[in-house]
């Protein structure tokens, strides 16, 4: 039966084709799935750090009016408590602006790698996509809005006690809880992104598993 021994070679090679391909895509959709997870995780670390670094560095007036180094204290004692106070808050929101603004860019960028990758290099599901276009949303929200409002009253704070001082670190403290409130948003929807993306992994790889199983199992040989 030479002819059936043939088609049973070639059904083998074919298969064997079929394995070697699957294996290769397997393996790129893993080096995806881990940029992925990588950025995701960038993402959400640096938002831990600003989230902590804006009341920390406002705390921080406190514990240097409160027990200021010798020098410190001198020149606090030469401008009075009032102007010192003043000039330490104003110094430290122009940091947190700058902060924020350099931020507001990185953030988008990451928004728009995550956006990318979910649209042509992984399988298109409609959850995941309008989740990461989402963040993405917000992201962008963040940079173009917030931010240049965030600027906007560090800039306008005055360095003389007046009655437009308080309002003016009033309406930053708002403005970086709503910054806060975006950033946790951006949280809650990579969180149950990355969700997704184990789930789908799983039930990939035992799809996957099956598949080669079923692929590497000998035909029916000739009697």
């Amino acid at each position: 039966m030479p002819y059936r021994r043939r088609r049973h070679s070639s059904s083998n090679s074919s298969a064997k084709g079929d394995a070697a391909g699957s294996g290769r895509r397997r393996v790129s959709s893993r080096l995806v799935k881990r940029l992925v997870i990588l950025l995701i995780g960038i993402w959400f670390g640096s938002i831990l750090v600003v989230a902590l670094a804006v009341p920390l560095s406002f705390n921080a007036v406190d514990s240097v009016m409160a027990d200021p180094p010798k020098e410190a204290g001198r020149i606090m004692q030469l401008i009075g408590p009032v102007s010192a106070r003043l000039f330490l808050v104003y110094q430290i929101a122009e940091a947190n602006r700058a902060m924020f603004g350099v931020w507001g860019w990185v953030q988008l960028g990451l928004g728009l790698a995550l956006f990318l990758l979910y649209v042509f290099a992984m399988p298109v599901h409609r959850l995941p996509v309008a989740l990461v276009t989402v963040m993405l949303v917000l992201a962008a929200t963040m940079n173009f809005t917030l931010v240049p409002r965030l600027e906007t009253i560090t800039r306008n704070l005055e360095l003389t006690p007046s009655a437009t001082t308080a309002p003016d670190v009033d309406h930053f403290l708002l403005l970086h809880r709503g910054f806060t409130a975006f950033e946790v948003g951006i949280v809650i929807l990579g969180s149950v992104l990355l969700w997704l993306l184990m789930s789908r992994s799983e039930a990939t790889l035992r799809s996957s598993s099956t598949k080669e199983e079923f692929a590497a199992r000998p035909g029916i040989t000739d009697r």
